[in-house]
């Protein structure tokens, strides 16, 4: 028997004061699906000077990355998710993932929430 699973990455960003939030789903992990989520970010936050707080990935500061005018990527350094924010909500989502073989047979099981409900739940915007 060979199971086959279907990936799709969950790319986002909170404000941490106030809970806003912007999440996307797409199918890579790679610098052109991060440019997507960024324009798309940027789109959603026209009036608002933005600042990103990113780790060190490949995909974060590569050359091919443009930045839109809104936003301003913070780079944390070396080996500290626990700086970012965003890094908790990843751990919760993934907590809240079931451990079955069966855990993703359809795309986007799992509730786009927080295990926490002091964060209101992302919208799972799909492309």
């Amino acid at each position: 028997m060979t199971y086959q699973f279907e990936n799709f990455y969950l790319y986002g960003a909170v404000e941490p004061t106030t809970g806003a939030s912007f999440f996307l789903e797409l199918p890579y992990l790679n610098t052109h699906a991060f440019q997507r989520w960024l324009d798309s970010f940027a789109a959603a936050f026209p009036e608002s000077l933005n600042m990103l707080r990113l780790d060190n990935g490949a995909g974060h500061k590569a050359k091919a990355v443009h930045w839109p005018s809104n936003v301003v990527p913070v780079f944390l350094p070396p080996y500290s998710p626990e700086l970012n924010p965003i890094e908790r909500l990843w751990r919760d989502l993934k907590d809240q993932l079931p451990t079955s073989r069966h855990r993703l047979s359809m795309r986007c099981q799992m509730p786009c929430a927080p295990a926490s409900n002091t964060t209101p739940p992302p919208p799972c915007n799909r492309c």
